[in-house]
Parts: C-alpha cells; structure tokens; sequence
C-alpha cells in the first residue's frame, strides 16, 4: 500500500515524464509509505488529498533500494542541479545510469530540512561526515519513485481521500513539530562531526 498527496484530482493516465522543478530522482511519480507522511505534503492546499495505491508484480521489476549514505545524497545532489559546479566522477555516473534504468526506486524521504542540510554540503559550509550524520538524525519514512512505464502500469488505485480542518490543523501542527526536532538533531550532528571527513571539492573536481 502506497500513498500520493496531490495538489489537485488526479485525472487519466499518470505522467512519469511531468515534471514540475527538481525532484529527487528525477522524473518519475513518487509515493510514500506512510499516509501520515503524504498527507502532511499536501495539508495548507485546499483541494489537496491523498490517493492510496497497490503496486502489483513489484517483485518482477527492477528497482535500487537506497539508505542513508554517500549514494543516496550524491544521487539528490545530481538530480537537484547541487552538482553544477563539479564533475560526478565514474561512480556516480554508473549510479545515475542504473537510476535512469530502474522501474522504481525505493528510497528515504527527504524534507526541506535535509534539502538544507545538502545545499550546506554543496556550498562548502559542511563535511561529507557532517551532511551524512545530520542526514540520518532524521528518520521520514520510505518514498517510492516510479520511473517506466511498466511501474506505473502495474499501480492499482484503491481510494481518493479527502482531509477535512481538524486533520489538516492536526497534519500542519505535527510537521512544525517534527521540522524543527530534525533542525535541532541536524545542528547537533553537524557541531558533533565537525572538522571532520572531507568537502566537496576534495571529492570531485570543478567543471
């Protein structure tokens, strides 16, 4: 059982290739395990719900299953444009490939917390270790990001589910709540690793 919050109806067939800015993975359409996590997306919007979804055959498709580590943020850092200014070395390219590849990817959500946190590596402010450690203070759940269209072909509509004003205050209060938690465990991971690991620029060379 996934979950989509969506600003608007969901209307016909499902574009993978609509992409509305820079997303994690890239285009594709992206879903979460949790409807509580979904719904907080889409909670201040007034025609916002949450559609739940059953992916058939999952286990018949290929998929990359990532954690909170180097490949995960490097992949987000590709997929926002934070990699501009260098060049992704023969690693990450194969990782992109195989990304591109996939018909889905399951991976950590990640909020604007965490966006933060890589724009702060990006930018030379934080260490590989220190991104990494405030990364994974925080723990949102999985998001699911299907990327063919054999993926979205085998995805099952089950129920459309509106949200009324007393969920939306309980959704909007929960992720303040929750936003500032993961600034605080972010700062704290940050000040516990520093000095140490190694800047982006002592990874990748500048393009």
């Amino acid at each position: 059982m996934l979950f989509h919050g969506a600003k608007y109806e969901i209307k016909g067939e499902i574009d993978i290739n609509h992409l509305n800015g820079k997303k994690d993975f890239g285009a594709g359409f992206y879903l979460g395990d949790s409807f509580d996590s979904s719904a907080s997306w889409i909670c201040e919007y007034p025609t916002g719900s949450v559609y739940g979804f059953y992916l058939k055959n999952y286990k018949e498709m290929k998929y990359i299953e990532f954690k909170v580590d180097r490949n995960w943020m490097y992949a987000i850092l590709y997929f926002r444009g934070m990699f501009d200014e260098y060049i992704p070395n023969k690693e990450v390219l194969e990782l992109i490939d195989r990304i591109n590849k996939a018909d889905y990817i399951i991976a950590p959500i990640a909020d604007n917390q965490m966006y933060d946190t890589l724009t702060a590596f990006a930018l030379k402010e934080i260490t590989d270790e220190q991104c990494l450690h405030a990364l994974s203070a925080n723990n949102l759940g999985k998001q699911y990001v299907l990327k063919s269209k054999k993926a979205v072909e085998n995805l099952v509509l089950i129920e459309r589910m509106h949200i009324c004003e007393k969920e939306k205050e309980h959704f909007i209060n929960n992720k303040n709540i929750l936003s500032n938690e993961g600034r605080n465990k972010a700062s704290l991971s940050i000040e516990a690793y520093r000095r140490k690991g190694k800047y982006i620029d002592e990874i990748f060379k500048k393009s």
